[in-house]
């Protein structure tokens, strides 16, 4: 066994630094020990205690970064952890750095190579270390176990032309792209809907705090989980049952939700993409992955109904 160091403390969202986690979960698979060192998590824009959205960042990063790191990805990686802004992590600080010299890789070699694309990247199944509030869990557990389950992430806001907020697609897509993507999107997520109308043994998971303009367009009894606070359970609590209870995701390539989710492996994870992004490889990673160029819709909704059935 070889000790491997990622060096994710270059100054960078936790959305960004995660999707080095496929990667990572390659070394781990093939006889290599995982060493995370992270910092500062660059965004001070959500407030946990009411959760409400300043400009267009959705999470703690006091907390819930930590929380993915600690609780999620340092028992299912077998990965030691080390955060250098909070002093925190699963391991002491001098031992960590004492041991973790063997390989490095750091976060800004690491992103030169798109995720899509890096032949060193495998999926893996969530192991959660702890359950904070055990009744409120299981309750949420039992709930997820009645039904068949889709997750559905995308960014879904009312007063938005395309749903999303400027920094996502806003670089790549011109506004005319943007809104023909999120009307195909629609379309999808509306005879989604209709089937678990259909059959009430399906249900839609909606997570993502930028996603509140789904819940007036859904007719089913779908379940709510974009202020999963509210449940009284974290977000390492959240993510690792969505992902054992859920049988399908849909969501945005370009989403860090896309990478927290499509890590777990034995999903079916429909893809949606942007023209731009369309001739990105996504079988590198074997996820089972629908990889959706908006105009084929018809086609992958066709595909997702023999996956329900």
């Amino acid at each position: 066994m070889k000790n491997i160091l990622f060096d994710l403390t270059e100054r960078s969202s936790w959305g960004d630094k995660s999707q080095l986690i496929p990667e990572i979960a390659w070394y781990s698979k093939n006889k290599y020990i995982p060493f995370i060192l992270t910092d500062n998590w660059n965004n001070g824009n959500f407030n946990s205690a009411t959760f409400s959205l300043k400009k267009d960042y959705y999470y703690d990063e006091k907390i819930e970064p930590l929380d993915y790191f600690l609780n999620l990805i340092s028992p299912s990686l077998k990965a030691h952890f080390f955060d250098t802004a909070s002093g925190s992590g699963n391991a002491d600080r001098d031992w960590f750095m004492g041991a973790a010299a063997t390989e490095t890789i750091t976060y800004a070699s690491a992103r030169q190579i798109s995720p899509w694309r890096n032949k060193h990247a495998s999926q893996f199944r969530y192991k959660i270390k702890k359950i904070f509030n055990k009744d409120n869990f299981s309750k949420l557990e039992s709930t997820l176990q009645k039904t068949k389950n889709i997750v559905i992430y995308f960014d879904w806001l009312s007063d938005s032309p395309d749903g999303s907020v400027p920094r996502r697609n806003g670089k790549t897509l011109s506004w005319k792209q943007r809104k023909s993507l999120f009307s195909d999107i629609k379309e999808y997520v509306k005879q989604i809907d209709y089937f678990c109308l259909q059959n009430p043994g399906f249900r839609i998971i909606v997570v993502n705090k930028l996603a509140g303009g789904i819940k007036n367009f859904l007719r089913s009894n779908f379940l709510d989980l974009t202020n999963f606070e509210k449940e009284g359970i974290v977000f390492s609590e959240m993510l690792f049952l969505i992902c054992k209870y859920c049988d399908i995701s849909l969501g945005h390539a370009n989403q860090s939700l896309s990478t927290w989710i499509t890590s777990q492996e034995n999903i079916e994870h429909v893809i949606f993409t942007s023209p731009s992004h369309k001739n990105d490889n996504y079988k590198v990673f074997n996820y089972k992955y629908f990889q959706v160029n908006p105009p084929n819709a018809v086609r992958a909704i066709k595909r997702l109904g023999k996956l329900l059935k």
